[in-house]
C-alpha cells in the first residue's frame, strides 16, 4: 500500500476558507434616529440655555451635548432628566416631538395663600 501524500494546493484551500466565526458587534453609540436629539435641543431653546449653559448644567462637554442633538450618539436621558430645572422642558418637547394628534398645553395655576 502506497501512502497518499494531500495536494498541497487544496490544503491551503481549505486553511484559506475556513473562518472562525465571530461574535456581531454593534456600536451603541450611534442613534438609529435624530427625533430625540431634536427634542433635546427644543428642550434646550425652551429653558434659555446656550450649548454652554446646557453642557454645564449636564455637566459633560459641549462637544458630547453637540453629539447628542446631532443624533451621532445616543444621549443619556437618565442624565438630563436628573437636571430638575430641565426636566420640564424636556418632558413639553419630547411630548411635542410624538406628534399623532399629542398636543401639548401648558397650564400654571397660582394659589393664593391664605390670609
Amino acid at each position: 500500500m502506497v501512502p497518499t501524500v494531500p495536494d498541497p494546493d487544496r490544503a491551503a484551500l481549505l486553511l484559506r476558507t475556513e473562518k472562525r466565526p465571530r461574535m456581531a458587534t454593534a456600536d451603541l453609540r450611534k442613534a438609529e434616529s435624530n427625533e430625540v436629539g431634536r427634542a433635546i435641543d427644543r428642550a434646550r431653546q425652551l429653558r434659555g440655555w446656550s450649548l454652554k449653559e446646557f453642557s454645564g448644567a449636564a455637566q459633560r462637554e459641549e462637544r458630547q451635548i453637540a453629539r447628542w442633538i446631532a443624533g451621532t450618539e445616543h444621549p443619556q436621558l437618565d442624565t438630563l432628566f436628573a437636571i430638575v430645572s430641565f426636566r420640564h422642558a424636556l418632558i413639553v418637547a419630547l411630548a411635542e416631538s410624538a406628534g399623532l394628534g399629542v398636543k401639548v398645553h401648558t397650564i400654571v395655576t397660582i394659589e393664593q395663600a391664605p390670609a
